[in-house]
């Protein structure tokens, strides 16, 4: 509990590429760290490519079905580029 004039508690945005959930260990430490934050009572939360527009699907879509097929160099670049540009987008609306 706050008490009146005292500071709100510090918030923490976790930005990151990936899905929230997964089998990968820096998913897994994304996970424990916003919870252990969280615990200590600190404001938190995840901001991946994924947690705004589902229109972003469309383009991330292609590297899978297209690319990863044809150059797994145009792959890597697709897929940094535009999950770049959809976490850009979606800290910039949440913060």
């Amino acid at each position: 509990m706050s008490r009146a004039g005292a500071e709100p508690p510090p918030r923490v945005v976790i930005a990151t590429l990936l899905r929230p959930e997964g089998g990968s260990g820096l998913q897994s430490h994304t996970r424990y760290l916003a919870q252990g934050l969280q615990d200590a009572g600190t404001r938190c939360s995840i901001q991946t490519a994924f947690t705004g527009s589902k229109l972003w699907y469309a383009a991330f879509a292609v590297r899978p079905l297209l690319l990863r097929r044809l150059n797994r160099n145009w792959s890597t670049w697709w897929f940094r580029h535009w999950h770049t540009a959809a976490l850009r987008r979606n800290l910039a609306r949440h913060l």
